[in-house]
């Protein structure tokens, strides 16, 4: 979706797009809704008046009947547009969250860095309800009380021009009332959605720290937290519900006053008697569709904050282009020419990653070594095309990353970071995620055998059909490791990058892995970002990062001679084990 505002015209009929007859519907349906209350009301005015004034019984069947056709066209209006509206509401709702959903897939991973998750799950379900409100209710209103107000209005200046001219400062007076209390609207509507945001993320938060927050007697605090939140969020609905409160009060005074004023306009023109009942009871019920749009305006605030929200998401530049369409075939290569990259506000000396050049041929399987803040994982993010260089060039297959679609960058790349997440589902279900078509047992269990993780599969009571529980709970950090490396094989990419996908697996089942790996596909490129001597010792090549540069490629030995950095690594870790 291209920039835009929302709470526009534009963003409105964007919106709606192929729901616009239903949306015109519904407000036809409200319109006929508020018809057929006047006519019902003034068809009873009428009744009652003709019954005071003594006509005989049959005088009253017309108006009778009115009241009856108009009471039951009422019901039948009001209720489509209850239907109709909702129907609506729930479309509106899912197109809302398809967009969210698009901007944080065209954003991840990395730019969605800074934004806590449970921010960008309120974004997600309580920002789009309130967006969702404006569009499926409240546009609806306003649009109706646009065109329903004049046509009510229409019949009293038939009958009194005089009378129909008196109360329009009177319509306009209560139309400006939700204009005039916007301001305080947007701004408790602001700290609501905020409020609202804070609340989610610090849950979503303490769930996934539950274990921490025990294990160091934090409970209370957190608790205490979670309840000035709460008691905040209180505060400023109580708020909200005040200033809705002078809002319908203002309608009411708007009803009588147009009933006043009619009445002393018609007393003292001398209109019929048999009409002033009908005439001032048409004039009470012409704000009613004012009242109603008035009656959603307490959703303003938060609904444009949510907005805002809403808005800076779909709006934030992308941190790499996915508009490629050129296609990688055969067995891929990495090539980098002078490549440097720093994260956005990292504010450092010099960048992350400073004119990085080298290629792995295709088949080739080489270690990426540093210590720890030396560029290693940045130089993955940049390899598996999770943010672009600032200046050189990443190809694969011989193809610029920017340029290749993202079905077959996906179809050519497997990455398997440190932190691998597994989903609150089955084995199986987590296995063959992403895959167009379910893979045969065999398949499975090859890719299991590879990974090292079939014996935890068959420890597991129904195997392959064992839930797993969100994130992996349950399993320990070296079987997670072992099934997200078995379910990036199952998919064969040409390239896999591991991101210290192997760092808590003992020595021996790490060599075991990545013998597995080797012997699965002797076309496959293979980059292991790695700190672990252990895994150093098994590459047969060996890059090494130093500050965000490339300081030496070769052997374990021959770095240990040529390269002052790979050398210290290697002797650090040697002191560690000491």
């Amino acid at each position: 979706m291209s920039p835009t505002k929302l709470l526009s015209v534009r963003g409105l009929r964007r919106a709606l797009d192929r729901t616009m007859p239903l949306f015109l519907v519904v407000i036809a349906c409200n319109l006929l809704t508020h018809v057929a209350t006047v006519t019902a009301g003034v068809a009873s005015a009428w009744a009652v008046t003709a019954a005071v004034m003594g006509r005989p019984a049959s005088d009253l069947a017309t108006p009778a009947l009115i009241v009856a056709v108009a009471v039951a066209a009422r019901a039948l209006f009001s209720w489509l547009e209850s239907w109709l509206s909702h129907d609506l509401s729930f479309q509106m709702m899912s197109r809302i969250r398809g967009w969210i959903f698009e901007a944080i897939a065209r954003l991840a991973p990395h730019g969605l860095q800074g934004r806590k998750v449970g921010d960008v799950a309120t974004t997600s379900l309580t920002d789009s309800e309130a967006l969702e409100i404006f569009y499926a209710h409240s546009s609806i209103y306003i649009v109706s009380a646009i065109i329903t107000t004049p046509v009510l209005w229409a019949p009293l200046a038939y009958l009194s021009p005089a009378a129909a001219l008196a109360i329009l400062p009177i319509l306009l007076a209560t139309a400006l009332v939700p204009l005039a209390l916007r301001g305080a609207a947007r701004r408790t509507g602001r700290e609501v959605r905020g409020v609202v945001a804070e609340l989610g993320a610090e849950v979503r938060e303490d769930m996934g720290a539950v274990r921490e927050i025990v294990g160091f007697g934090l409970t209370e605090e957190r608790l205490a937290r979670v309840r000035a939140l709460d008691q905040r969020l209180a505060q400023l609905n109580r708020r909200t519900i005040r200033r809705a409160g002078l809002e319908s009060a203002v309608g009411g005074i708007a009803a009588v006053a147009c009933s006043l004023v009619t009445a002393g306009v018609l007393a003292a023109g001398g209109i019929d008697r048999s009409w002033l009942a009908p005439a001032i009871t048409l004039a009470a019920l012409i704000p009613a569709p004012i009242l109603q749009w008035i009656g959603m305006t307490k959703h303003y605030g938060t609904t444009r904050e949510a907005a805002v929200r809403i808005e800076a998401l779909l709006n934030a530049e992308p941190p790499v282009r996915r508009d490629g369409q050129k296609v990688i075939t055969g067995p891929a290569d990495l090539t980098c020419e002078d490549v440097a990259f720093s994260w956005p506000g990292a504010h450092l000396t010099r960048p992350t990653i400073d004119g990085v050049s080298f290629e792995v041929p295709a088949g080739s399987a080489v270690a990426i070594a540093g210590s720890s803040g030396a560029g290693k994982s940045s130089l993955a993010a940049l390899l598996a095309h999770h943010v672009e260089p600032a200046t050189g060039i990443i190809r694969m297959g011989g193809i610029d990353l920017g340029e290749v679609s993202a079905a077959s960058l996906a179809a050519t790349l497997g990455t398997v970071p440190q932190d691998a997440y597994l989903f609150a589902a089955t084995v199986r279900d987590n296995l063959a995620l992403a895959l167009e078509e379910d893979p045969s047992e065999a398949e499975l269990w090859r890719v299991l055998e590879a990974a090292k993780a079939s014996d935890i599969v068959h420890r597991l009571p129904s195997g392959l059909d064992t839930p797993i529980g969100d994130g992996g709970v349950g399993l320990s950090g070296g079987e997670r490791q072992r099934l997200a490396l078995a379910r990036a094989l199952l998919r064969d990419p040409r390239v896999l990058i591991l991101d210290e996908a192997v760092s808590q697996l003992d020595v021996s089942t790490e060599h075991e892995v990545s013998a597995a790996i080797a012997a699965m596909s002797t076309t496959r490129t293979t980059l292991v970002i790695a700190h672990r001597l252990s895994t150093l010792l098994s590459a047969r090549e060996i890059l090494v990062l130093a500050d965000g540069r490339l300081v030496g490629r070769g052997t374990h030995d021959e770095l240990l001679d040529s390269c002052p950095a790979y050398h210290a690594l290697v002797a650090h870790q040697l002191a560690a084990r000491r």
